[in-house]
């Protein structure tokens, strides 16, 4: 299965960013129109590399000086536009969709940042990589506006919309003690995809948003717009460098506070089997990130970015490649397998032996590569042969049979995989057993001639073909078949049951066609698409056009397409089945997305087909929000009561409108809409409206300030229940807990537990605590703290923007006695 690659590459596209952050601290450099040379030493002062940390303060390096450095030959080859100018053309618009020009549009693939014109329009030359035919992220950003983010596809209409923002603060800290650090700089970067043909070996590159940000203050603040498709590369003298930013609306880890350590090293060695250093080595990580070059003693210095956590490092020297696999992923290295002083054994060794061709041709036909093979995400080669057969290393058979590979990628698990020289198609891959030497026996295989029919016919033309082998494994399951010529899609395959599945060229319609049975004998078979359409058809709400929106088209013999609306909220898709088909939307607008995305059927034969979705209004008036952080206010979209909580809501959440004198209408789905403050010490009014089809409701945000009031457990650490009852002074019955605001625990020092944390209006407040007291997750025969009898009651004070703390106290006895204290 090609799920290596494509594992790695939302590790180095998608997650490596979460990655880098928690690792604390990275060192970005400056994007070159094309990847860094392989060859080069990752400690030498390379456009698209780091600088080893003895190489200057912080192991830093100048954006715009290495922004002038030249890409290798190679990338730069890798790099180059395709012949007849493939584009990508998009619009940059406002909240109220008027165009904004001069703003910043930025592809993590080409790199280099474009401005939108007067129109707000922009148009990015694209490079010819295939990885990267399905899309790119794009991220745009202008003076006083957020940082914005879309997944674009070159087919398919961009529109990116940006809104309105003051900024917000971030603080520069020193870790440990948190002490602010005056005068740090922050530099607004994006990560960019590799480019290389060899991506497991390519170094991070960082393209760096042109915005100027001031030095942070003696409150170690700095000022910097909102996005969560961004991260600032901070640096200071005498401390390391960290990447940090503002999270987005829904991601509670960050609160705006980078931490930089002083100055620190920490080393760790490489040796081969027999002990001996594995001097002058590159080693990486799968997030892309290098770490350094070995010494004469095989020691390298961990940088920073490179102390969080890891699923696998990468050791190379030429053409020794080794891949570690950590046993536990992601496991800290100040605890783990990395501390200090560890040494790594790369054990590679020369894979040698004899290929038996079993009457498939000469064995000076074929070539061999090793992988590394991995049990994450399921086993899988690194690199991959079918998706990245260009960063294996081949190597001739012999005439009589005999192979030996010196060089290849290896690990504690290694396969040997075999292709044809003539097609590279992969014939053989195989795990191997000790030390060698190794006997690899050619399958039986026999010519298997698939036809594929469609009305009309030329839809077929140029399609890709998927095999699916079911005996297989993982890492050897997938097989792509020579594209559709005439109809007819000719492939040597051994005995077995495949899937078969094809995808339309130039289309992203793509059709399971059912299993291949095949003998041991040449074997014929049909494939019958039938009548296929083009449908065309708009995506409306509440009289308008929804625009982008996305278009799932599918139905129950496993066809599937995507189509996307225009800006008139057309779409249209060709090569679908003439039968009943059923219809998804993903509208680009959160607010229109519909709970549990429902299906729409579409009749069969119809060549055109509307769409209409319904909607109420919110129509938000001024806010008075007082002191509350507008960045901070979250949106959460629910059911309506009678729709069940079994249908939830996909994508992103919807984002408050920036809000002025003048009031702002938008579009909802029927729903639940709920209003809260990302903060202990606010609640907003209305806290909630039911959005119903075809009304307007009127809505006035206010802030609330309240206090919070914690139950703790004293002397005791992990997680413990009791009954906790919270009233109004004189109330009767307590207040339900639905009634209060739970809020996440941002005051666990010294490990002593919560039992429960209030957001609460100011005034005396009643408290009972009831036994028993057990440990949270606790078995029937976990021993309680307290018993059943235990009780303790009393009053607590909660007062605006303060903290109440009751703290429960556990006597020997078994009693409970309490204490309360205040805290800002």
């Amino acid at each position: 299965m090609r799920n290596a690659v494509i594992a790695l590459t939302l590790v180095l596209v998608l997650g490596a960013l979460v990655a880098v952050l928690l690792l604390g601290g990275a060192d970005p450099s400056a994007p070159a129109p094309g990847a860094e040379d392989p060859a080069a030493p990752v400690g030498a002062a390379s456009a698209q590399g780091r600088p080893s940390q003895a190489g200057g303060a912080g192991g830093r390096q100048d954006l715009a000086a290495a922004a002038a450095a030249p890409a290798s030959p190679a990338a730069a080859a890798a790099a180059a536009p395709a012949e007849g100018g493939r584009f990508l053309e998009g619009q940059v618009v406002d909240e109220q969709d008027q165009p904004v020009s001069g703003a910043w549009v930025i592809s993590g693939v080409e790199g280099e940042p474009v401005l939108t014109d007067a129109d707000g329009r922009f148009r990015i030359a694209l490079l010819d990589l295939r990885t990267y035919r399905g899309g790119r992220n794009l991220v745009a950003w202008r003076e006083g506006m957020e940082v914005a983010q879309t997944w674009a596809r070159e087919d398919d209409p961009v529109l990116i919309r940006l809104r309105a923002d003051a900024g917000a603060e971030v603080q520069v800290a020193r870790y440990g003690d948190q002490a602010p650090i005056a005068g740090a700089r922050a530099r607004a970067v994006v990560r960019a995809e590799p480019l290389g043909a060899d991506a497991l070996l390519e170094q991070t590159r960082w393209i760096e948003i042109p915005m100027a940000l001031k030095a942070s203050d003696v409150d170690g603040a700095i000022r910097v717009p909102r996005g969560q498709d961004y991260v600032l590369w901070v640096s200071a003298e005498g401390y390391d460098d960290a990447l940090g930013g503002l999270w987005g609306a829904d991601d509670e880890r960050f609160d705006g506070v980078v931490l930089l350590r002083p100055h620190a090293l920490l080393r760790i060695g490489f040796v081969l089997a027999d002990q001996t250093p594995f001097a002058g080595a590159q080693v990486g990580f799968a997030t892309g990130d290098p770490v350094g070059t070995t010494d004469a003693g095989g020691w390298v210095v961990i940088p920073p970015l490179a102390r969080g956590g890891y699923w696998s490092l990468r050791v190379v020297r030429d053409g020794l490649r080794w891949m570690e696999f950590p046993d536990e992923p992601e496991t800290e290295m100040a605890d783990g397998p990395l501390a200090p002083g560890t040494r790594i054994v790369v054990n590679h060794y020369p894979r040698e032996g004899r290929l038996e061709t079993a009457g498939r041709g000469a064995p000076a036909d074929y070539e061999l590569a090793s992988a590394a093979l991995n049990e994450d995400w399921g086993e899988s080669a690194i690199p991959d042969p079918t998706d990245a057969a260009e960063q294996l290393l081949w190597a001739p058979v012999a005439e009589d049979g005999a192979f030996r590979l010196e060089q290849g990628w290896q690990s504690e698990r290694t396969i040997l995989i075999v292709r044809r020289r003539s097609d590279q198609r992969v014939v053989l891959q195989q795990e191997t057993a000790g030390y060698g030497p190794y006997d690899l026996t050619l399958p039986q295989a026999d010519v298997a001639t698939l036809r594929f029919l469609s009305q009309p016919p030329e839809l077929v033309e140029g399609a890709e073909v998927q095999l699916s082998r079911e005996d297989a494994q993982d890492w050897a399951s997938w097989i792509e078949a020579p594209p559709v010529q005439a109809g007819v899609s000719v492939i040597a395959l051994e005995p077995g049951v495949y899937d078969v599945s094809i995808t339309l060229a130039g289309r992203r319609a793509s059709f399971e066609l059912g299993q291949l049975r095949m003998p041991p004998a040449p074997h014929e078979q049909e494939f019958d698409l039938g009548l296929l359409r083009t449908l065309r058809g708009s995506v409306q709400a509440g009289g308008q056009p929804v625009f982008p929106c996305t278009v799932s088209l599918y139905d129950n013999q496993g066809f599937r397409m995507r189509a996307a609306t225009d800006a008139g909220g057309r779409f249209s898709a060709t090569g679908v089945p003439a039968g009943e088909l059923r219809l998804r939307l993903r509208p680009g607008d959160p607010w229109l997305t519909e709970p549990g995305r429902p299906e729409r059927p579409v009749p069969a034969g119809v060549e055109e087909h509307a769409v209409r979705i319904p909607v109420g209004f919110l129509q938000f008036t001024a806010a008075e929000l007082g002191e509350v952080d507008r960045g901070r206010i979250r949106v959460q979209r629910l059911p309506l009561p009678e729709a069940g909580r079994s249908s939830n809501y996909w994508g992103e959440a919807p984002r408050l409108p920036s809000l002025g004198a003048a009031p702002v209408t938008v579009r909802v789905t029927p729903s639940l809409v709920r209003f809260h403050v990302q903060d202990d010490f606010h609640s907003l009014v209305p806290e909630q409206v039911e959005v119903r089809e075809g009304q307007v409701h009127t809505v006035s945000l206010a802030a609330h300030e309240l206090g919070l009031l914690c139950v703790r457990l004293r002397g005791q650490r992990g997680w413990f229940r009791a009954q906790v009852d919270v009233a109004a002074s004189g109330a009767t019955p307590p207040l339900a807990a639905d009634q209060m605001q739970a809020l996440r625990s941002r005051w666990e020092s010294g490990g002593q537990p919560f039992l429960v944390r209030y957001a609460l209006e100011p005034g005396q407040w009643g408290v009972s605590v009831r036994g028993p007291i057990v440990p949270q997750w606790s078995g029937e025969e976990s021993e309680a703290l307290a018993g059943e009898d235990a009780v303790w009651e009393g009053t607590a004070l909660v007062r605006k923007g303060q903290v109440t703390t009751v703290w429960i106290d556990v006597q020997d006895g078994g009693g409970l006695a309490g204490e309360t204290e205040h805290e800002r």
